[in-house]
């Protein structure tokens, strides 16, 4: 819809508990083909390339109840649309958010597999909350981060345009921001969900703040049968 505000939730993810906040749409640009003269000046210039693809982006807050990550999978959701990343972001500051990636307009979705992320919940309320591991009882959680991702592969034609799409490579990160209390910063994975420590704590500290560290989780996504 015209002026302030977007109205178009293209991930069709919004419901009683996750608000909508907005989106970003943008059309795919067609690719410049010259032929220069023999001062270097284009004498001739055609456009090629697809512009009924779009990249996607849908953004929401969590705002009451859970969400069950592994009911929001990667890949083909209806229509033309296409899941290609779920991020959520929980902080001391805020709700939940939630941002849905990918593109609308795919073609060969018919053939393309999903990828269903752990099913790790996320409360609608406004807290740093634990996605997949365990803090240690004498350090706080002030931030975590869920990223779930897949690759999209596309092979065009002799005009550039795409002609197939595929999907491929389901990988989750998941990070921790710790602060320390009483001891050290760490925290361990919930192998429930199969993580596993990419990098351990360090720790960054000065005369004027407590120590802070991030510990960073990894996993593969495989595709749902």
């Amino acid at each position: 819809m015209p002026g302030s505000g977007m109205d178009t939730d293209i991930m069709g993810l919004a419901d009683s508990r996750l608000v909508f906040v907005g989106s970003t749409q943008t059309p795919r640009a067609k690719t410049n083909v010259d032929a220069t003269d023999s001062n270097g000046d284009v004498a001739a210039r055609s456009y090629i390339g697809t512009t009924t693809v779009d990249d996607v982006e849908c953004r929401y807050a969590l705002t009451s109840g859970t969400l069950d990550l592994s009911t929001v999978p990667l890949g083909p959701i209806g229509g033309a649309v296409v899941r290609t990343a779920l991020t959520v972001e929980t902080t001391g500051d805020g709700w939940p958010q939630v941002t849905s990636t990918g593109i609308s307009g795919a073609v060969d979705t018919d053939s393309m597999p999903t990828f269903s992320p752990p099913a790790i919940s996320v409360s609608g309320t406004k807290r740093a909350q634990a996605l997949g591991f365990t803090k240690a009882a004498g350090c706080r959680l002030t931030g975590s981060s869920f990223e779930a991702s897949v690759e999209l592969a596309e092979q065009t034609d002799s005009q550039a345009n795409i002609c197939a799409m595929g999907l491929s490579g389901g990988n989750l990160d998941v990070s921790a921001d710790l602060v320390e209390v009483t001891t050290a910063a760490s925290a361990t994975a919930d192998t429930t969900y199969g993580l596993t420590i990419v990098q351990d704590a360090g720790q960054d500290k000065a005369p004027d703040k407590y120590g802070t560290t991030t510990v960073r989780f990894n996993r593969t996504l495989v595709r749902d049968t």
